[in-house]
């Protein structure tokens, strides 16, 4: 654990530069994929609007789904609803954002709308890099370690806990990492198709499991069997099997909607031409 570095003679938040490092390649990869893919420029500049907005939602949703677990643990406890800030999750940050995604690109990329899961296609790849900086820096910053386990035990740290002592853990913000570097060369290299179905089943399906790793407080599920992130993972993962199995249906509709929006384009342009004679005869 080492929260801070010293670059020359300033100390700068190691949690920080890692999640901005995340930040920069996730940008880097994402608009190299883009441009592989063959989306003009102004695709692009309207791509990155959607993704902007939808990194904010993911910030947003990410704070308030860990406020939300917290409460809950509270309030199993106490019995009072004390609804106070608390970290972040990135379970709920993903669920927040892919859905704002969606949501945010229908309505600006509304003559593009059949590519909507092909560019997220590409979007999954960077996100897979970017979390993965995100955990090297919980792992410096002090945050979601593993349980307990003997001293010297094989890939264990010892390593400081919420209360303030020392002992020795699993370091499964570092296992996560190492699987998410490898999963994003996976999604870049070997799987061709339907990325962003595997992205969400594959990560979500490792992070079910890692939770019984997990030995930080996450706070409380609503169903007191599951951890937090355990109950939104099979949530996306729900998401992620549905879209591979209805995706073409689902690019069929959009591609319906982008025909509708373009006709309801060229009727306005031929009223707009009309009226214009019109005005010209007039005058």
């Amino acid at each position: 654990m080492k929260p801070e570095l010293n670059i020359f003679g300033i100390e700068i938040p190691t949690f920080g530069l890692l999640i901005a490092t995340g930040v920069l390649f996730f940008v880097l990869i994402t608009i190299k994929l883009f441009r592989l893919k063959g989306a003009s420029e102004a695709t692009i500049d309207n791509l990155i609007i959607v993704c902007a907005i939808s990194g904010g939602m993911f910030a947003i949703g990410a704070s308030f789904f860990d406020s939300l677990w917290h409460t809950i643990t509270e309030y199993n406890l106490t019995g009072i609803w004390n609804w106070k800030m608390y970290g972040i999750t990135y379970s709920g940050g993903l669920f927040t954002a892919i859905l704002s995604y969606f949501i945010v690109y229908y309505f600006i990329m509304r003559y593009q709308r059949e590519n909507m899961l092909y560019f997220l296609d590409c979007v999954v790849i960077g996100l897979c890099v970017a979390h993965g900086f995100g955990r090297i820096g919980c792992f410096f910053g002090g945050c979601c370690y593993g349980k307990e386990v003997e001293a010297n035990t094989f890939l264990s740290v010892y390593y400081p806990l919420d209360n303030g002592k020392k002992a020795w853990v699993l370091p499964t913000q570092l296992y996560e990492a190492a699987f998410l570097f490898m999963f994003a060369g996976i999604l870049a290299f070997v799987i061709k198709k339907n990325r962003t179905s595997w992205y969400l089943i594959g990560y979500n399906t490792f992070r079910f499991f890692l939770e019984y790793l997990r030995g930080d407080d996450r706070g409380s599920s609503p169903f007191g069997f599951l951890t937090p992130s355990q109950f939104m993972s099979i949530i996306m993962l729900v998401l992620g099997i549905t879209i591979l199995i209805f995706r073409e249906k689902i690019e069929k509709w959009l591609l319906t909607k982008n025909a509708l929006a373009l006709v309801s384009v060229n009727d306005e342009n031929k009223e707009n031409e009309l009226n214009e004679e019109q005005n010209h005869e007039d005058r």
